[in-house]
């Protein structure tokens, strides 16, 4: 009714509304968003396209408006955005308003299970880190810290204890955040700075 056609459905809700499984065996145009209420999606590209180079050329969004895809194809070359389009000048560019961008996790239950972790921050300093957690012992932090100038090397994490600090001087501190030297070791109440 009202000019609607329905597949697999006697109550069409659009213009063209499919139920079920849809296969296209030759090229398909469409001029405006594909939306999918849940399911599966595969797409095929061909060898050459006419997709403009500023198109993506396969993309996830719940907009084709004002909201980054959550997934994006570079229809040019290749390149993977992750909550962007993507920058060319990366294979992979992840983005998004958290301040935990990635986590790589072996699914391994016994003891080879691991998992590294990067994240822009940890939403009171202006750091960039990369987590490394074995499946025991210490889990270790690598940070640079804007805020304080300096790159930790922490143990147990983000908020554990700098171990080792370089200074965006250039001095490098073990057991210290303030080295006064190029290089000062302090341990306990004692210290040396060299």
């Amino acid at each position: 009714s009202a000019g609607r056609i329905g597949v697999g459905t006697t109550t069409p809700s659009t213009t063209l509304a499919v139920i079920g499984t849809s296969y296209f065996s030759t090229t398909t145009t469409l001029n405006g968003p594909l939306l999918f209420n849940g399911g599966q999606m595969t797409f095929g590209a061909q060898t050459t396209t006419t997709i403009p180079t500023a198109l993506q050329a396969w993309s996830i969004a719940t907009s084709t408006v004002s909201s980054a895809p959550f997934l994006s194809i570079n229809s040019s070359d290749g390149s993977v955005g992750i909550g962007t389009v993507g920058d060319t000048a990366f294979e992979l560019d992840v983005s998004g308003p958290g301040y935990q961008i990635a986590r790589f996790k072996s699914d391994n239950t016994g003891n080879l299970a691991a998992e590294v972790t990067i994240q822009s921050g940890n939403n009171t300093t202006a750091q960039a880190a990369l987590s490394l957690v074995p499946y025991t012992g210490s889990a270790w932090n690598i940070q640079a810290r804007g805020d304080e100038d300096r790159l930790n090397f922490v143990e147990d994490g983000v908020n554990g204890t700098p171990r080792l600090v370089i200074r965006g001087g250039g001095n490098v501190g073990v057991g210290t955040t303030t080295p006064t030297g190029l290089f000062q070791v302090v341990a306990s109440s004692t210290y040396t700075a060299i």
